[in-house]
C-alpha cells in the first residue's frame, strides 16, 4: 500500500487529471450501458409480449372463419367444419404469417403444432405438463403469458383457452417465441451499444488528455520560472502573465514573489550597512562604559580590601577570647559534674531505702491479709463444727426413736409368741417368725445403744474443737491488730522517705541542668572559636579574591576595548 501511494504522489497533475477523467468516463459508460441494456431488454420483451397477442388473434381468425366455433366431435377438435387434429398445413400457414411457434391443444393434448420434439418430429400427441400454466388455463380458464420450458427449450409464451358455444373449455391455443432468438437479437443490439460507448469513451478520454496536457504545458513553464527564482536567479522571465485564466493568475503571483524577493535583497543589504554602523557606535559606547566600570570596581576593591584587613584583626581577637572562655567554662563544668555525681549517689540511696520500706509495707499488708483469711477460715470451721454437733444431736434423736420402735417391736413379738402358744400346732410357724422378729429387735436395741455411745463421744470432741478454734481465732485477731500497727508505722516511714527521695531528685535534676548548660556553653565557646577561625580564613580569602577580581577586571576591560 505504501509504494502505491508513493507512486501516486510522483505522478504529475496533468496525468492525474487525465486518469481521473478517463476513470469517470469509464464508470459513466458502464452505467449507461447497463441502464441501456436493462431498458432495451425490458422494452423488447414487452414488444414480444404485445406481438404474441397479435399473433394469437391472427391464429384465431384463421381458425374461426365465418363466425364458426370450436367443438369436439368424434374425439376430434373442430373449427366449424375444419378438423384441427394433425392439420399441419393450417399451423404452417399461421407460422408463415406471424412466425414463431404455434400449437393447438384439445383439452391438454397437442393435436397440431410446429414445435418439434427431441427426435426432430412435430410434438403431436404430447400433453401439457402439470404446473402453473395448466392451472391457469384449464383450471381457472385464464390467459397465461410469460416464460415457460417446452420440451426442453425456453420460450416466451402466450396460452389462451378455447371454448365451444356453451362456454365449455375444449382446448388451448399457444403462440410463442424461443428465448434464444429473442436474446440473440438483444445481444447483438447490446454489443453494438457497448462498442459505440467504448469508442465514444476513448474519443472523449483522448480529447480530455490532449486538452489537459495542453493546459498544463503553460503551467509547467510557470513552474520552471518559479524554480529559477528558488535557486536564486532573480533575472528569470515569468511567462504567460498576459493570460486571464488560472495560469495567468499564477504567473502574476510568481511575478509578485520575484519583486518581493528583490525587495528583500535590497532590505538585506541595507540591514547589513545599518548593522555595521550600529556595531561601530556600540564599540564606542562599550569603551566608555568599560572605563567607568574599571574605575568603580577599583574603588570597591580598595574598600573591600580595607574591610577584610579589619575583619582579619577582629577575628583573631574573637578567637583568643573564645579560647579563654572555653577553658573557664570547662573547669566549672567539671565541678558541676562532680556535684551532680554526688547528688545522684544520695538519690540512689534514698530510692533504695524507699524500695526497702515499700517491700516491708507490702509484706506487712500480706501478713494482715493472711491473718484476716485465717480468722475467716476459723470462723467457717467453727460454723462447720457447730453444724456437725447439731447433726449428731439429730442423729441421737433418731436413734432414740429407733430404740423406742425396737422396744415396741420386742413387745409385739412377745405378744405374738404368747398368741402362737395359744394357737397350738397352727401357731408354730407364726411363733418361729415372732421369735426371729424379737431377736432382730434385741439386736437393733444393742446397736442403737452403741451408736448413742459413739455420738456422745463425737459431741464431746466437737465441743472441744469449737473451743480450740475460738482460741485460735482470738490469737489471730491479736496478731492482725499488731500487724496493722506495724503497717501504719511503715506507711509513715515510707512517706517521709519518699519526700526525701523527691527532694534529692529535684536537686539532682537541677545539678544535671547546670551541667548541661555548662556543656552547651563549652560547645558554644568552641563554636565561637571555630567561627572566628572561619571568619579569619574568609577575610584572608576575601583579600585574595579582591586581588583576583582586580586582575579579572583588567582582563575584562582589555577584552571589551579590543572588541
Amino acid at each position: 500500500m505504501r509504494p502505491i501511494m508513493n507512486v501516486i504522489k510522483e505522478i504529475g497533475i496533468a496525468t492525474k487529471i487525465s486518469i481521473q477523467t478517463f476513470l469517470s468516463l469509464s464508470v459513466l459508460c458502464i452505467a449507461l450501458i447497463s441502464i441501456s441494456v436493462i431498458e432495451i431488454n425490458g422494452a423488447m420483451k414487452q414488444q414480444v409480449m404485445d406481438r404474441q397477442v397479435v399473433n394469437l388473434n391472427v391464429a384465431k381468425n384463421l381458425l374461426l372463419k365465418n363466425n364458426t366455433s370450436f367443438s369436439i366431435i368424434d374425439n376430434k377438435l373442430m373449427a366449424g367444419d375444419t378438423v384441427i387434429n394433425e392439420n399441419n398445413q393450417l399451423i404452417d400457414k399461421i407460422h408463415d404469417l406471424v412466425g414463431g411457434a404455434t400449437t393447438i391443444f384439445m383439452n391438454d393434448l397437442r393435436i397440431a403444432t410446429n414445435v418439434t420434439a427431441a427426435n426432430g418430429e412435430r410434438a403431436v400427441g404430447t400433453r401439457l405438463a402439470q404446473g402453473p400454466i395448466y392451472d391457469a388455463v384449464l383450471v381457472r380458464h385464464e390467459r397465461y403469458q410469460g416464460e415457460a420450458d417446452i420440451l426442453g427449450k425456453h420460450y416466451l409464451v402466450l396460452y389462451e383457452p378455447i371454448a365451444d358455444k356453451s362456454g365449455t373449455v375444449v382446448g388451448i391455443i399457444f403462440v410463442g417465441v424461443p428465448e434464444a432468438e429473442f436474446f440473440s437479437f438483444v445481444g447483438h443490439l447490446t454489443n453494438q451499444i457497448i462498442a459505440y460507448s467504448i469508442g465514444l469513451t476513448l474519443l472523449l478520454g483522448g480529447a480530455t488528455v490532449w486538452m489537459a496536457r495542453r493546459s498544463f504545458a503553460a503551467l509547467n513553464k510557470v513552474q520552471g520560472a518559479l524554480l529559477e527564482l528558488a535557486h536564486g536567479n532573480l533575472q528569470a522571465e515569468i511567462p504567460h502573465r498576459d493570460r486571464r485564466d488560472e495560469v495567468g493568475k499564477m504567473a502574476e503571483a510568481v511575478m509578485i514573489l520575484k519583486k518581493n524577493t528583490l525587495y528583500a535583497k535590497e532590505m538585506e543589504t541595507t540591514a547589513k550597512q545599518t548593522e555595521a554602523r550600529a556595531a561601530e557606535e556600540r564599540r564606542s559606547v562599550l569603551d566608555h562604559m568599560a572605563d567607568q566600570f574599571e574605575n568603580t570596581v577599583k574603588r570597591v576593591a580598595v574598600v573591600i580590601s580595607s574591610g577584610a584587613e579589619r575583619l582579619h584583626s577582629a577575628s583573631n581577637r574573637l578567637s583568643s577570647l573564645a579560647g579563654e572562655t572555653s577553658e573557664e567554662t570547662s573547669s566549672v563544668a567539671a565541678a558541676a559534674e562532680q556535684a551532680s555525681a554526688n547528688v545522684q549517689t544520695v538519690a540512689s540511696a534514698a530510692e533504695e531505702l524507699s524500695a526497702s520500706i515499700q517491700e516491708i509495707s507490702r509484706q506487712v499488708h500480706q501478713s494482715s491479709s493472711i491473718s484476716a483469711n485465717a480468722v475467716t477460715e476459723a470462723e467457717r470451721a467453727t460454723g462447720l463444727v457447730q453444724s456437725l454437733a447439731e447433726i449428731t444431736n439429730r442423729i441421737g434423736e433418731v436413734i432414740q426413736l429407733i430404740n423406742g420402735i425396737a422396744s415396741q417391736t420386742n413387745l409385739l413379738a412377745l405378744n405374738a409368741t404368747i398368741e402362737a402358744a395359744r394357737a397350738g400346732e397352727m401357731g408354730k410357724g407364726f411363733a418361729v417368725v415372732a421369735g426371729e422378729v424379737k431377736a432382730l429387735a434385741n439386736q437393733t436395741a444393742h446397736a442403737t445403744e452403741e451408736i448413742s455411745t459413739q455420738i456422745a463421744e463425737v459431741q464431746q470432741a466437737t465441743g472441744q474443737a469449737v473451743k480450740a478454734i475460738e482460741a485460735i481465732a482470738g490469737t489471730i485477731s491479736n496478731i492482725n491488730e499488731i500487724a496493722a500497727g506495724i503497717s501504719a508505722a511503715v506507711e509513715e516511714q515510707h512517706a517521709a522517705t519518699a519526700e526525701i527521695s523527691r527532694n534529692v531528685q529535684q536537686a539532682a535534676e537541677g545539678t544535671r541542668l547546670v551541667t548541661s548548660h555548662l556543656s552547651h556553653l563549652v560547645e558554644a565557646s568552641s563554636e565561637v572559636g571555630k567561627t572566628s577561625q572561619g571568619v579569619f580564613t574568609a577575610s584572608r580569602e576575601m583579600g585574595e579574591q579582591v586581588t583576583s577580581l582586580d586582575s579579572e577586571v583588567d582582563t575584562f576591560i582589555a577584552q571589551v576595548r579590543n572588541g
